[in-house]
């Protein structure tokens, strides 16, 4: 398998706006081109999610994830259905 020419700690950065014009342009190269990093991009943002929800990120992850990556109506409506989700689940009873 070959090894992924862009690092998850990059997307990551990608996702909440924090990198230079010049890994911005290397990713999106990357992933106009390679499916599979924008499959890896796109389960990384399910995980960015998840982990506001459950307050998982870093305190400066939070702020770029509300300041940046919640600017996309999109990405309101996949951390509105985490909340509701998270919260239909913590409400169900236990079997």
């Amino acid at each position: 398998m070959a090894k992924d020419p862009v690092s998850d700690e990059l997307k990551i950065r990608y996702l909440l706006g924090n990198v230079s014009d010049e890994e911005q342009a290397r990713l999106e190269e990357y992933y106009f081109v390679d499916d599979s990093v924008f499959a890896q991009l796109s389960a990384l943002e399910d995980e960015l999610i998840d982990d506001y929800v459950r307050g998982d990120l870093t305190e400066p992850q939070r702020k770029q994830f509300e300041l940046h990556f919640l600017n996309s109506p999109e990405r309101r409506r996949k951390l509105a259905f985490a909340k509701s989700f998270t919260r239909y689940l913590s409400n169900a009873p236990t079997v």
